[in-house]
């Protein structure tokens, strides 16, 4: 009998000491795991421009050497050598690819910026801005989810930002791409390519010109969700979201998925 009155009193005691203990005391902060910045090159280019293929070697040389996930291209048809097309040829420039073109004070092509940081660069630049760029840590994590309606050929995307290191305020920016479009190229011996392929070509701004407001503390998440109708002569299978984050410091992440 009194080995059980010990046993009780004991856990009442057991009891009271846990219920001493702050609610707030009893759960640790774990700090959210560094992440690597990945990089985004705009790449301003023409389907007119005899030396912008260089610029793609170059660009395909820099995702082999890091890895195609970490080096996110976007290849901007813009500008005095950015084509439109007709009713029999292909183009590829856009409205809203001029108005970048114009902003960033494009002054020849190929030029491009690397995560926004350094200004414009000519692409023999663009190999030291990613060596510079990719050493750094990136203050969040961006995770995308793509739903596509195969009836009315529309996506709806879900992107998820994470903060993990301080805060930070910002831009999201969300854009569609197009790999694998075959259309004519000016080449750099002069002549012109009727089955050139591009690859990663802009096409449209999902959240307008320059994206919408975020701002993240560390071991916050925020979810933005969208809805596009894609425009008919796009091809599901080769079309990706890129979504990035950015401030007057350059792009702080980014990230690509395919719509499908």
């Amino acid at each position: 009998m009194k080995k059980l009155i010990y046993i009780l009193i004991g856990m009442a005691l057991a009891l009271t000491s846990c219920s001493e203990i702050d609610e707030s005391e009893r759960l640790e902060y774990v700090k959210p795991a560094e992440v690597g910045r990945k990089i985004l090159i705009e790449d301003f280019t023409g389907q007119k421009c005899v030396n912008c293929p260089t610029a793609v070697e170059e660009i395909e040389k820099l995702q082999k050497e890091y890895g195609a996930d970490n080096i996110i291209a976007v290849g901007i048809h813009s500008g005095p050598l950015g084509y439109r097309g007709n009713e029999k040829n292909v183009g590829l420039a856009t409205e809203t690819g001029d108005e970048y073109f114009k902003h960033w004070g494009i002054e020849y092509q190929p030029q491009g910026l690397v995560n926004r940081q350094g200004g414009r660069l000519a692409h023999t630049s663009w190999a030291k801005a990613v060596h510079d760029a990719i050493s750094q840590k990136a203050p969040l994590t961006i995770d995308i989810s793509n739903t596509y309606n195969e009836a009315n050929h529309s996506v709806a995307i879900d992107v998820k930002a994470t903060g993990v290191e301080g805060s930070i305020s910002g831009k999201l920016q969300v854009w569609i791409l197009e790999d694998g479009i075959v259309a004519m190229q000016k080449m750099p011996d002069g002549t012109t390519k009727s089955d050139y392929v591009h690859n990663h070509v802009f096409r449209t701004s999902v959240n307008n010109l320059w994206g919408d407001d975020v701002t993240l503390r560390e071991g916050e998440t925020k979810k933005s969700t969208y809805t596009l109708t894609l425009d008919k002569k796009w091809v599901a299978d080769r079309l990706t979201v890129v979504a990035f984050v950015y401030n007057d410091n350059g792009v702080q992440q980014v990230e690509k998925k395919s719509i499908k």
